[in-house]
């Protein structure tokens, strides 16, 4: 008869569930002025955000954090990088698209 296999199993034994992805955000930047007087807000940020996970957006006041919550949540258009919310680039929509997509989308 063969031995049972006694040893205890790990989390990296079990295969994972799948995790979706809410948010992708790639390469966001943002900057504010022009010229001398522009201001960098954002510099290419990229974050992945699952259905069901907690994140923290933490930093120093004047670091960018509204800035970036602002243009993953489709209030803020971003000068460069993309934000796709549910597999939808939020920032390839008109403005009445996308206010229709926060209005029934975003808070869900």
């Amino acid at each position: 008869m063969p031995e049972s296999d006694s040893r205890p199993i790990l989390s990296h034994d079990v295969a994972a569930p799948a995790r979706t992805e809410a948010i992708v955000a790639k390469g966001l930047t943002k900057w504010f002025g022009e010229g001398t007087a522009k201001k960098v807000a954002v510099n290419g940020v990229d974050l992945v955000a699952h259905f069901g996970e907690m994140l923290f957006i933490v930093g120093p006041s004047g670091s960018g954090k509204t800035t970036f919550l602002s243009m993953i949540s489709g209030i803020l258009r971003p000068d460069g990088g993309t934000v796709e919310v549910k597999g939808t680039d939020i920032w390839k929509m008109t403005n009445d698209e996308l206010a229709d997509f926060r209005l029934h989308t975003i808070g869900d």
